[in-house]
């Protein structure tokens, strides 16, 4: 993408036309940790993660029209009812991508959808972790596979091995692009994005969340071919790329490498899974996870423990009514996994 004029320092709002300096430095980082293959020059960024998913899903949209996906999609389209180029997407059950309209398409579960419907793009959801059930609901009209490389929202469920290689193959020859949510995921699992450490690379990689140590930007990275497949101004966001969060994300991502953050994430969330596993607690079903990204799921509602963490100083998330979702910051210590395990084996008592 090509840059306008560029923004004087200290700038902290400018048209996202123009370019500037934080800006200019977020490309280069983003570059590092990106797969060569994806980062292809092409890169958006907007507030939020479900905006992300959005972009990602508005360009498949226009690369059905173009031509770039599978040719030959004359169908009658599942929303409007309308005869022309048909698209519609797999996901994955208990897959979540967020609330607005368009990402609400490939999220999974009713009590979101329901409100909403008919939603703008025909969706699927097959089974988690089962590229036959992919295959199987393949068509004509399927333009875009979009799934996390570990469910979030849906119980910390991550892909087992060889699944995604399997859905990379599949989409590579049925000629239709694969989307990564690595919104919740990213920079958190022991590596910058957990799909690449898995072996794949994807055509469109969405992220946020974790890239500006919480401060409101995303980034979708997506391939040359796609970039080129678009349009001059097709997408766009007023705060997107602003100065004062692309130096953030700046900072955030060089604190990332140079604390050896991805490193620490790794080992202090495989320490925590071996110490809760050890526990041997006949209230725990089981607990799962990579890096900083853990799940842990009870034989009970999992609120009443959460309660009882949070009055002894420990926020966590659910994941579903019986999983407590563990997100702790990048720059935990083992001094802080004691204070974990001690007021959680305080409440479990």
């Amino acid at each position: 993408m090509k840059s306008g004029p560029i923004a004087r320092d200290g700038t902290n709002s400018v048209l996202n036309l123009i370019g500037n300096t934080p800006l200019l430095s977020f490309r280069r980082l983003a570059a590092d940790v990106a797969p060569v293959e994806i980062y292809a020059k092409a890169e958006w960024y907007n507030p939020g993660g479900s905006v992300k998913d959005r972009a990602a899903l508005a360009m498949v949209r226009d690369g059905e029209r173009r031509g770039l996906l599978t040719p030959d999609k004359t169908l009658v389209d599942a929303t409007s009812g309308n005869t022309g180029i048909a698209y519609a997407m797999i996901a994955a059950e208990r897959g979540y991508h967020g609330r607005t309209l368009g990402a609400l398409s490939a999220t999974a579960d009713k009590k979101y959808r329901a409100p909403f419907e008919p939603l703008p793009i025909p969706s699927t959801h097959v089974a988690w972790n089962s590229p036959e059930a992919i295959e199987a609901e393949i068509n004509e009209g399927t333009s875009a596979i979009i799934l996390e490389p570990i469910q979030g929202e849906g119980g910390i469920h991550v892909a087992g091995p060889g699944y995604l290689p399997a859905v990379r193959e599949i989409a590579t020859r049925h000629k239709i692009l694969l989307i990564v949510d690595e919104i919740q995921s990213g920079f958190r699992t022991g590596a910058p994005f957990a799909s690449v450490a898995m072996g794949i690379t994807p055509d469109i990689i969405v992220t946020a969340k974790a890239i500006a140590n919480g401060f409101p930007i995303g980034l979708t990275l997506v391939t040359k071919e796609i970039s080129e497949s678009l349009p001059g101004g097709a997408h766009g966001s007023t705060f997107g790329g602003n100065p004062l969060a692309a130096r953030a994300a700046v900072e955030t991502l060089r604190i990332f490498r140079e604390d050896g953050l991805y490193e620490r994430a790794a080992t202090l969330g495989a320490e925590v899974v071996d110490r809760i596993e050890a526990l041997q607690h006949p209230g725990i079903r089981a607990v799962r996870g990579k890096g900083l990204m853990i799940g842990i799921e009870l034989k009970q509602k999992s609120t009443p423990v959460m309660r009882g963490l949070q009055e002894r100083g420990v926020l966590t998330l659910s994941a579903g009514s019986t999983v407590i979702r563990l997100l702790p910051p990048l720059i935990w210590e083992p001094a802080h996994v004691d204070e974990f395990m001690e007021a959680f084996e305080d409440v479990l008592s």
